[in-house]
């Protein structure tokens, strides 16, 4: 998932940090140029087995230039966690994603 830029998309990335014991911050950030619809879509992906699988998903959508969506999510423990995000400003769209994370 590369950045690309466009007329509308201005940048975007995911995040995921420990929120304490088995919890997670998940979210990202969609940035514009100009006021459009900005939207993000927000994975939580769980390695499971060696391969990054749907854990759970949120989407977020506004007219403006930037939109931001996080959520404190508890999840199981003893699993990496990553979040990877689809970025959406007007018709320009990329995608982001965060490197894993352990929850002991």
């Amino acid at each position: 998932l590369g950045i690309t830029r466009g007329v509308y998309y201005q940048s975007g990335f995911a995040y995921i940090g420990k929120a304490g014991e088995g919890k997670i911050t998940a979210g990202g950030t969609t940035d514009a140029n100009m006021t459009c619809k900005v939207e993000i879509n927000v994975i939580v992906e769980r390695l499971v087995n060696g391969k990054w699988t749907r854990y759970t998903s949120w989407f977020a959508s506004k007219t403006g230039t930037t939109i931001t969506s996080s959520k404190t999510l508890t999840v199981p423990r003893g699993y990496y966690y990553r979040v990877a995000c689809d970025h959406y400003a007007g018709p320009d769209s990329s995608g982001s994603y965060t490197n894993g994370i352990y929850i002991a």
